[in-house]
C-alpha cells in the first residue's frame, strides 16, 4: 500500500507540473507577447543547475520559445521555475537564482536555437519575461510565477570560441525600470537577467553543443523510454550511477558507465518509470556528480 501511494503522489505531481506546462503551450496564457504575435511559440520544460552559497540545486524551468520571422529574432520566454532540490531560492532569494537559471538554459539551448561556428558570435537571441514574478502556483509545491502582464526583453549577443566555451552577453535591455506591486508580494525580476554568463567545454557533440569535461550529460532530455548518460574526460575506467525519483527514492539501482571514445557512457532503459522529474547521481570512489532529466510521454 504504502509503494502504491508513493508512486500515485510521485505521478500526481508529475502529472500537474506537465498538464500546467501543456496549458502554457496553448498560447493563450502566454502574459509576455511581442510583436508579430500571429508567429506560434512552442512551449517545452527543462532543468538546470545553479549554485549558492557552495551549494549545487536543481529548478525545473518552463519556456516557450519561437522563430520571430518578421524581427529576424530567436525568442525564448520563461514561463515558471520549480524548485526540484536544495533551498538555493530561499538561502540566496529568488532574484539571485532567476538569473542563473536563464544563463544556464540559454547555454545549455534545449530551445535548439542556431549557434555560432567555432570563434564566431550571433546576435539574434532576444529573452523575454514578464517583468514581476511571485511564488506560489501549485499546492504543496513551491514555485515562482509572473503576476502582472508588463514585460521586459533582453538582446543576447552568443559566441562559441575555437576551445569551445559558450558565452551570452547582454547587448541591450528594455523595461528595466519597470516597479513591482509589493503589497501583492511580487518582485521586479528584469534587472536580474543575466548581463554576463559563459561555460566552458571541450568538443562539440550530439550531446547538445560543447560537452564540458566531467560533467554529467543526459540525452534525451525530456525522454521517453531510454536516456543515455555521458561523462566527457573521465579519469576512471568505470563508475556507477543510481536514479532518484523527485523525493530522493531510489528507483534504478547501480547502473554502470563504461568507457566509450575517451568518455564514460552507458543506455539507460526508462520505460517502466511514471512521468516526471528524476535525479541521477553518479559516483567513483568519493566524487559525484549529479544531473536531472524530464521523463515525458
Amino acid at each position: 500500500m504504502k509503494k502504491t501511494l508513493s508512486r500515485s503522489l510521485v505521478c500526481c505531481i508529475a502529472i500537474s507540473l506537465m498538464t500546467a506546462a501543456g496549458a502554457i503551450a496553448q498560447g493563450s496564457t502566454l502574459i509576455c507577447k511581442p510583436i508579430c504575435d500571429y508567429i506560434p511559440w512552442q512551449c517545452d520544460v527543462t532543468t538546470a543547475q545553479v549554485t549558492c552559497a557552495s551549494a549545487t540545486c536543481n529548478f525545473q524551468v518552463e519556456y516557450c520559445s519561437r522563430h520571430n520571422t518578421c524581427a529576424n529574432l530567436h525568442e525564448v520566454q520563461i514561463t515558471r521555475l520549480v524548485p526540484l532540490s536544495g533551498t538555493c531560492d530561499l538561502v540566496c532569494g529568488f532574484y539571485n537564482i532567476f538569473g542563473q537559471a536563464i544563463g544556464q538554459l540559454l547555454l545549455d539551448n534545449p530551445m535548439r536555437f542556431p549557434l555560432p561556428s567555432a570563434g564566431a558570435c550571433r546576435q539574434d537571441w532576444r529573452v523575454v519575461i514578464p517583468a514581476c514574478w511571485q511564488e506560489g502556483g501549485l499546492p504543496q509545491i513551491r514555485s515562482y510565477i509572473p503576476c502582472t502582464g508588463a514585460c521586459c526583453t533582453a538582446i543576447y549577443k552568443v559566441c562559441l570560441s575555437s576551445n569551445a566555451t559558450r558565452s551570452i552577453e547582454q547587448l541591450s535591455v528594455s523595461g528595466a525600470s519597470l516597479q513591482c506591486s509589493s503589497s501583492a508580494g511580487c518582485q521586479a525580476m528584469c534587472g536580474a537577467l543575466p548581463s554576463q554568463y559563459s561555460k566552458r567545454g571541450s568538443a562539440l557533440d550530439e550531446f547538445g553543443a560543447a560537452a564540458e569535461d566531467n560533467a554529467l550529460l543526459i540525452v534525451p532530455n525530456p525522454a521517453r523510454d531510454h536516456i543515455r548518460l555521458r561523462v566527457p574526460g573521465a579519469g576512471a575506467a568505470a563508475m556507477t550511477f543510481s536514479i532518484y525519483d523527485a523525493f530522493g527514492k531510489t528507483v534504478l539501482r547501480a547502473g554502470t558507465l563504461r568507457s566509450v571514445a575517451g568518455a564514460l557512457e552507458a543506455q539507460v532503459d526508462v520505460a517502466d518509470l511514471v512521468d516526471g522529474i528524476y535525479f541521477v547521481k553518479v559516483r567513483s570512489g568519493g566524487a559525484m556528480l549529479s544531473a536531472a532529466f524530464v521523463l515525458r510521454r
